[in-house]
């Protein structure tokens, strides 16, 4: 019983923080900075970073 209810509160953790990742891409395309975003997000500013760190590494390099 006790890991299910560790396994549905990890589902749980995981979507809140994919939630708060749409929320700071959102919230980035505003023009807010990291630091205001995390904030909002009540996420660490270096896991901020890290997504839009992520992000750029993953997208198309334009010329």
């Amino acid at each position: 019983m006790k890991v299910m209810c560790n396994l549905s509160e990890g589902i749980f953790e995981q979507g809140e923080l994919k939630k708060a990742k749409e929320t700071a891409f959102n919230l980035h395309s505003m023009g807010l900075d990291d630091i205001q975003i995390a904030v909002a997000v009540n996420v660490d500013i270096d896991v901020v970073k890290g997504w839009f760190a992520e992000e750029e590494s993953s997208s198309p390099i334009r010329s």
